[in-house]
């Protein structure tokens, strides 16, 4: 048998997710796994590609270790939220105008993000794909949180005021179907905020097979701003806000030099340092991830249209 983490027999070919179109344009060869371009619509994704039962062994214990502090599989501990990080900016958009709603994380890991919105006064649930992870969530938050796939989900329809997915809608096997359900599950007045990786970002184009966000065997589609348009104008939502947020991709690429560690550590604090001051932390965003592309991750609010 084929193990998963190598390319081989096994694996699946998919059409493209978008328009439909099976005729794609080879970009490059990562970890043995080819990216390819549609040449009807230009959406970027892995093709062949690990088959949806191979997902178990991908999103094992260890991957939850490796994406959240390392200790919130095995002991227990006090979360905190910096308000001059990017958790806390996701934080505000998620639950602003929302002071008595629900809301929904798809692949909440261990809970951080959902309790930080609890401590907002929502209610919360989730939907996480690692067994353990999510007993971890519902025991430490007392909320709902069902285990599995997204697709698989049973939730009610019209439930939630907000649905939330960072980093995940690049793993789901099928995204169309994935938003077309979010859609279901909001109120009419509802809304989903989604974030991931940036293919259109100056660090994607720049380093190619070595940007840290190609992981084929997790990360199945690579949308830029405009098929994620496409992707949630077709699943009926309205794009609202388009933020891009990241920045260091372009310093993690081949082999680290004392130099490229001391730019990193001097760019980090100087985002600290701008971080309390509004109108210079947005200049700086403005001029070095908007303007220069300089990131790896694109953040979108989207409006469930009736």
């Amino acid at each position: 048998m084929q193990s998963p983490g190598l390319p081989g027999e096994g694996l699946e070919r998919v059409a493209c997710n978008l328009c439909g179109e099976d005729r794609t344009k080879k970009i490059f060869q990562a970890e043995g796994y080819w990216l390819v371009r549609c040449s009807g619509c230009g959406l970027a994704y892995i093709n062949p590609r690990l088959p949806a039962s191979a997902r178990g062994e991908v999103y094992d214990d260890d991957y939850i270790r490796g994406h959240t502090s390392g200790e919130e599989l095995d002991r227990d501990f006090v979360w905190t939220i910096d308000p001059t990080s990017w958790e806390a900016t996701r934080l505000r958009y998620a639950t602003r105008g929302i002071t008595n709603g629900r809301l929904l994380e798809v692949g909440c890991a261990t809970g951080k993000f959902l309790w930080a919105v609890q401590q907002k006064g929502l209610e919360v649930w989730g939907v996480e794909f690692n067994r353990r992870a999510a007993c971890v969530a519902a025991k430490r938050l007392g909320c709902t949180v069902l285990t599995g796939g997204f697709e698989e989900a049973q939730l009610p329809e019209g439930h939630f005021n907000v649905v939330c997915l960072f980093h995940v809608i690049e793993h789901m096997l099928d995204p169309l179907a994935t938003v077309r359900k979010i859609r279901d599950l909001l109120r009419q007045d509802g809304r989903m905020v989604l974030e991931c990786p940036d293919f259109g970002s100056g660090n994607a184009r720049k380093l190619g097979p070595r940007w840290i966000m190609v992981q084929p065997k997790e990360h199945l589609y690579y949308f830029d701003e405009c098929s994620l348009r496409r992707l949630l104008e077709g699943a009926g939502f309205r794009v609202e806000k388009v933020r891009r947020c990241g920045g260091l991709g372009a310093l993690k690429g081949g082999t680290q030099s004392a130099v490229t560690e001391g730019l990193k550590c001097k760019t980090f604090e100087l985002r600290q340092w701008l971080a309390p001051t509004p109108w210079l932390r947005n200049l700086a965003r403005r001029f070095f991830w908007d303007l220069l592309r300089q990131n790896d991750n694109i953040l979108i609010v989207a409006s469930r249209r009736s």
